[in-house]
């Protein structure tokens, strides 16, 4: 997990589901939209490939 500040922190710990069994990203982008939207103020989101490749078939990465 990486993050800039203690705000970002708090931010990802949000986003993670408090029930077990629910499938999460391996890797999400957020920024300040968050906050305010939750999951729909992810700016990316995805899963790496089997070589721990960046694939564009399970990966979304925009600009909200």
């Amino acid at each position: 997990m990486a993050f800039t500040d203690e705000d970002g922190l708090e931010r990802i710990f949000r986003l993670f589901p408090l029930r077990t069994g629910i499938m999460i990203p391996e890797w999400i982008v957020t920024g300040p939209k968050a906050d305010l939207l939750g999951a729909g103020g992810l700016l990316g989101a995805g899963y790496w490939g089997r070589s721990w490749e960046w694939n564009e078939n399970i990966s979304w990465l925009g600009f909200n």
